[in-house]
């Protein structure tokens, strides 16, 4: 259905600011100015927090802590990403001090695939329900980097708003 991959390593030395996220084991880590993965990219915990999928619908860095969908095989990503969802890791977890995932355990995890017309229309369905999803994330991205911005200048009393009524 899907081939997972080991992200690419980046240190943090190494990284250089720009557009494309890199995915970390939970979340976005940084913004580089390369991508490894073209979307759309799936990824999930590797190494310290394993699984928790996340959807890119951009070009992305999959960073060495997460796995990511290198090919998708006769089946729909949006199907794909939902699956993954809803699976539970703890059975695939390894490693003592720090858990990890095994790719190759997931590849062999067996589970019914519906056939890719069922997974079309699902995918067809909630499509517009992830695009707006990704559409609130950025609007909220930009909403906090004002905020972030503005806050410490009202603060301080360099912007006055004494004036505005």
């Amino acid at each position: 259905m899907v081939t997972l991959q080991r992200g690419y390593d980046l240190p943090k030395t190494k990284m250089i600011k720009g557009k494309y996220p890199v995915a970390g084991s939970t979340d976005t880590i940084f913004f580089h100015n390369q991508y490894m993965a073209e979307p759309p990219c799936i990824v999930l915990g590797r190494s310290g927090n394993i699984g928790k999928p996340r959807l890119y619908l951009e070009s992305c860095w999959p960073h060495n802590t997460s796995l990511f969908t290198k090919q998708f095989k006769n089946s729909n990503p949006l199907w794909v990403y939902f699956m993954l969802y809803n699976l539970d890791y703890s059975m695939f977890q390894g490693g003592s001090a720090v858990p990890t995932l095994n790719r190759n355990h997931i590849h062999s995890y067996a589970i019914k695939i519906p056939p890719i017309a069922e997974q079309n229309k699902f995918a067809q369905t909630i499509e517009p329900l992830i695009k707006a999803i990704f559409h609130n994330r950025k609007e909220i991205e930009t909403l906090s980097k004002l905020r972030d911005t503005l806050l410490p200048r009202l603060m301080s009393g360099e912007i006055d708003v004494s004036c505005v009524s």
